[in-house]
């Protein structure tokens, strides 16, 4: 009983926001840390440096190609994120409704 006092307590943690806030961030921190390496081999790329080393300017671009392919299925893991909530949503209800039919049981037979 002391559990579930704790967990109606902080409501947004039981819908899975909490988890949904943390995810975007990490999402949005590892966009801004990658466009920052990109920008730092596209400058590196272009020095008479590498570009006379072949075997760095395919690790150069391999690098870029693989970011890029990463941020191009973005689309499929806020989907996934979109479905984990609407479970989480529905296990509350759920829950909710478990709560309410014992207690009008237990109210009822008094």
């Amino acid at each position: 009983m002391k559990l579930r006092k704790l967990l109606f307590k902080n409501k947004r943690a039981i819908l899975g926001m909490n988890t949904a806030q943390q995810f975007i961030i990490g999402i949005l921190t590892l966009v801004i840390l990658s466009v920052m390496v990109l920008v730092i081999l596209a400058s590196l790329l272009n020095t008479s440096l590498i570009s006379s080393n072949k075997g760095a300017a395919a690790i150069i671009n391999n690098t870029t190609a693989g970011l890029s392919s990463l941020f191009g299925n973005a689309v499929t893991w806020f989907t996934l994120l979109g479905l984990v909530i609407i479970i989480l949503i529905i296990g509350v209800v759920i829950g909710v409704v478990r709560g309410f039919g014992a207690g009008a049981g237990a109210a009822g037979g008094l």
